[in-house]
């Protein structure tokens, strides 16, 4: 049974999405429908949607090299960076970007892994579940690396998504079939509390559908949840996910072209669905989503591009990014699209190369407050990226 802390933080998620405010103009009703015009578009600056720039070298030793960044998580303490796909390891930083602790490949026996495919922390922040999809299994760490439980897939299925609360997780994994995915409420243990959340059907049945996050966090402490390639926005309290809401382009290709999904096929493969949007220049949903004060952004395709897409959260508008201006530190001038490592509400996380910092800030045109922080990292032997979080205090 969730505790009365829990029940009341669902019951305020359920209340801010169907009363906004009685002084807004519009409010989040249990199915809002918003049709997005693409030849209409609006400018912002970073300034206006995030009040602080945290520049993060990341120190560069034998035991915190990184390759690629996948996924970042930030907390009070700490900076918890994962590189899924070259060093296959999860790193704990602090905010001067020293090297506090990694998670790496120990071997394939009892609480042991090979490598990190994912990563969440614990509702309290104080462990970490890694993810190692090769050996079917999650393990729960303390900061510190001690192993606290491993549990195989056996005990459950291979989630493909995990989301903690004070007494469970909210879980996605397959569907029935194999056709599009489910969310399952998990008790402390990860096992299964035979509790499945309704989700809107998806307009495509998708077959092997997959992706590392599909719930994301919202601002006010709600939970987000995207399905791959779908156009709705779900929002989640105590079993339900009812409320969301259901983007509409005024090009709506999807239901007119003669493509797979139209032909009255029983699903389609996930790869795909991708390459219908490419090849037909379709405008979708793509799987960056951050949920800040006043808007919430996502990515969206454009064929093979992308572009940021902002609803106003006060008047229920979508309007597409012409430019996204950087007043900020300047260094690009015109952000493209939101990048996958961000996993925080009110932030945004680009990482940046060492040369690429310096031949942007060696054509910087004019001065920004943070070129003198700028200017101290290029000063240090950076050989790890350099974070930039942009957020709100």
């Amino acid at each position: 049974m969730k505790s009365i802390k829990t029940l009341l933080f669902n019951f305020a998620v359920l209340m801010l999405f169907t009363c906004v405010s009685c002084s807004k103009e519009k409010t989040m009703t249990k199915g809002n429908i918003l049709t997005i015009e693409t030849n209409e578009s609006i400018d912002l600056k970073l300034s206006e949607l995030f009040d602080t720039l945290l520049i993060v070298p990341l120190e560069a030793t034998e035991k915190s090299f990184i390759g690629r960044i996948s996924k970042v998580i930030t907390t009070k303490q700490y900076i918890f960076v994962l590189d899924n796909s070259i060093a296959e390891s999860l790193f704990i930083f602090d905010y001067d970007g020293r090297i506090i602790n990694s998670f790496q490949g120990t071997g394939s026996g009892p609480g042991e892994y090979i490598r990190v495919s994912n990563f969440i922390l614990s509702h309290d922040e104080k462990s970490v579940f890694i993810k190692d999809h090769s050996l079917g299994k999650i393990l729960e760490l303390d900061l510190n690396g001690e192993v606290i439980r491993d549990l195989s897939f056996s005990e459950g299925i291979g989630y493909h998504d995990l989301y903690p609360f004070e007494d469970g997780f909210y879980a996605v994994l397959p569907a029935d079939n194999n056709i599009g995915v489910k969310i399952d409420i998990l008790d402390a243990d990860l096992k299964s509390t035979g509790v499945t959340i309704p989700i809107k059907e998806s307009d495509i049945k998708i077959e092997d559908e997959f992706k590392n996050q599909y719930f994301y966090r919202g601002s006010n402490g709600e939970i987000l949840f995207k399905r791959k390639v779908d156009n709705t926005l779900s929002y989640i309290n105590e079993n339900d996910s009812s409320t969301f809401v259901e983007f509409s382009f005024d090009k709506n290709e999807f239901n007119t072209l003669d493509i797979p999904w139209n032909k009255g096929a029983e699903a389609i493969h996930q790869d795909n669905v991708i390459n219908e949007i490419w090849l037909n220049n379709f405008y979708a949903f793509s799987d960056q989503i951050i949920d800040l004060k006043d808007y919430t952004l996502f990515n969206v395709w454009h064929g093979k591009s992308w572009k940021i897409l902002a609803m106003n959260k006060l008047t229920l508008e979508a309007r597409f990014i012409d430019k996204m201006e950087n007043d900020m530190d300047g260094l690009i001038a015109n952000i493209p699209g939101i990048f996958p490592a961000n996993a925080n509400a009110n932030q945004m996380v680009l990482d940046i190369a060492p040369d690429d910092l310096f031949s942007l800030n060696a054509v910087l045109e004019n001065p920004t407050k943070y070129s003198d922080r700028i200017r101290e990292v290029e000063k240090q032997i950076v050989e790890n990226p350099v974070l930039f979080i942009y957020r709100n205090n």
